[in-house]
């Protein structure tokens, strides 16, 4: 699995860059994440027609960030069920310091299952 990070200049580009990203169902899985000390604040979102978990400012300015793609579950089966078992806690109130590090973190065991890091 790749460690590289896929990262876009703005929302804009990254939606332009593939056309299955804008009208793709999504889940977000919080915002008020953070990459370092204090702001920016970041969203994390998983998209269901690229599979895409991405994290995004939450003013909508700034890069975006593929921090990986997750494999879809079958057919008849919750569109966002790899990333939710992959993300089990993430809503946790007891979860402090809310990093994008934690993200990364609970991706890493995923290795050559459900998940591929971008």
């Amino acid at each position: 699995m790749s460690r590289r990070r896929v990262r876009y200049e703005s929302v804009e580009a990254f939606y332009a860059a593939s056309r299955a990203r804008r009208s793709s169902r999504k889940a977000d899985y919080g915002v008020w994440w953070r990459d370092g000390p204090g702001p920016p604040w970041w969203r994390v979102t998983y998209a269901r027609d690229t599979g895409e978990l991405f994290a995004t400012h939450t003013d909508g300015r700034g890069p975006v960030v593929v921090i990986a793609v997750i494999i879809a579950p079958g057919p008849h089966r919750p569109f966002t069920e790899n990333a939710d078992r992959l993300l089990a806690g993430w809503d946790d109130p007891e979860l402090t310091g809310r990093r994008l590090a934690w993200v990364r973190n609970r991706l890493k065991p995923a290795r050559g299952t459900a998940a591929t890091a971008a």
